[in-house]
């Protein structure tokens, strides 16, 4: 039954197929880690846009958030659903997909977006992956959960799922960290800190 599951999840929808790019995927690293990172410098979250104190942020996480276009959309959500859209339009931006984007060249997209990104990478390289959306407390500093999308995929090698934010990696840097109160690791988070829509339902 486990083989059947995890050959299920290997299988990719019309919001994971990357199409032509499902090669050039391939080649990025195996590495969660380095995997999480390299997505995080090709996206700006859309609410960070809307802070108009971020926005004059000359040394943000993103880059020179002054660089940033006032013009441009803040919300590519609609625009870019499909993790196929998104690499299409990154490599138009900017052909080098690297950490080191330029700021003006990232695209403004949400949680559900970096987790679609990163299921996708996944399951080009072959690896059970499937996009989760529940409640976080972790995404806001009030005491209530926010709504809130991750990646979960399974380790060959630990022979467990595990659930990874692709959208707070960058949390990793230990000041954002100690601001949000995170005091585990966003590459494997524990699953009492993430509530299943499902699970929320139930309980209710």
């Amino acid at each position: 039954m486990q083989k059947e599951i995890l050959q299920f999840y290997k299988q990719i929808s019309c919001f994971t197929d990357l199409g032509k790019y499902k090669t050039f995927a391939k080649k990025f690293p195996n590495s969660i880690e380095k995997l999480c990172l390299l997505q995080r410098h090709q996206i700006i979250h859309p609410f960070d846009l809307c802070d108009e104190e971020q926005r004059k942020d000359t040394e943000n996480f993103y880059g020179d958030m002054t660089r940033v276009p006032r013009t441009s959309l803040n919300y590519e959500n609609d625009l870019f659903p499909t993790a196929q859209a998104m690499l299409v339009e990154l490599l138009r931006r900017n052909k080098k997909y690297s950490i080191n984007r330029e700021i003006q060249n990232k695209i403004h997209v949400c949680c559900r977006e970096q987790a679609i990104l990163l299921a996708s990478i996944l399951k080009a390289k072959r690896i059970p992956a499937r996009v989760r959306s529940g409640f976080a407390f972790y995404v806001t500093k009030l005491s209530s959960a926010g709504d809130h999308w991750i990646t979960k995929y399974y380790d060959k090698k630990k022979k467990r799922w595990i659930l990874v934010d692709a959208d707070m990696y960058f949390s990793q840097v230990q000041d954002i960290l100690e601001e949000y109160s995170i005091d585990f690791n966003l590459l494997d988070i524990p699953h009492e800190k993430f509530i299943f829509g499902a699970e929320a339902y139930l309980k209710l």
